[in-house]
């Protein structure tokens, strides 16, 4: 995947919206974007996005002295998502099938996104509206079911704090659907943005369902 020129205008967004976590001091906050201007202006031609971003992130943490700038939205979101599981649970448990539905609350769960989604948008009302009203652009549900079906490991790769909550949802009725099946969780192993880390798993209690380990490493993308 090539960094594109759709991508400096974004990083340079979540980079703004990371760095405001921790302060408003403006000189700072300038230091901060002038840095990433720096090392957007210096990408190679064989650079990622997630490698750029993990770049950015790097500055980040060393001009504002925090190790993880996101830390109180990271801890925003899992709250929200917690307060919305047993409501999402019961609509999956009446669904026709449950499996599909705790797989579309999970596709949901990506709005807990708090880099690219405005605050408003993350309201518990707002997840349970979509619920009933989005569908999937693609629907690859059947062939999905028909690839794991004689599974008997499963590796289930965590994306964001918040929506780690739904992704518990699907993992739990995965197992019910699939008895034999083995689950195991993936984590970032440091903080990098608002990924999910162990910290995280443990706030969702995903060994509940699954067995949780790190990729090894830091980078985004795995």
């Amino acid at each position: 995947m090539e960094i594109k020129p759709e991508c400096y205008p974004c990083i340079l967004l979540f980079t703004l919206r990371t760095a405001r976590q921790v302060t408003e001091d403006e000189w700072l906050l300038k230091k901060v974007m002038n840095e990433t201007m720096e090392v957007l202006r210096d990408i190679g031609t064989v650079q990622t996005p997630p490698e750029v971003a993990t770049d950015v992130f790097g500055r980040i943490v060393r001009t504002l002295g925090q190790k993880d700038p996101l830390k109180s939205e990271r801890e925003r979101m899992n709250t929200e998502a917690k307060k919305l599981l047993p409501e999402a649970e019961k609509l999956v448990t009446t669904a026709n099938d449950p499996l599909f539905a705790a797989m579309k609350f999970a596709a949901l769960g990506n709005g807990f996104d708090t880099l690219f989604v405005e605050k408003h948008l993350l309201q518990t009302k707002t997840i349970l509206e979509q619920f009933n009203s989005k569908k999937f652009h693609t629907n690859d549900y059947e062939e999905f079911k028909k690839d794991i079906s004689g599974a008997r490991r499963l590796l289930y790769i965590l994306d964001n704090a918040g929506e780690i909550f739904f992704d518990k949802l699907l993992i739990r009725y995965l197992k019910k659907q699939y008895k034999k099946m083995e689950v195991t969780a993936v984590v970032r192993k440091d903080i990098v943005f608002d990924d999910a880390t162990y910290e995280d798993a443990k706030a969702a209690k995903i060994e509940e369902d699954a067995k949780v380990i790190d990729c090894g490493f830091s980078t985004l993308g795995t």
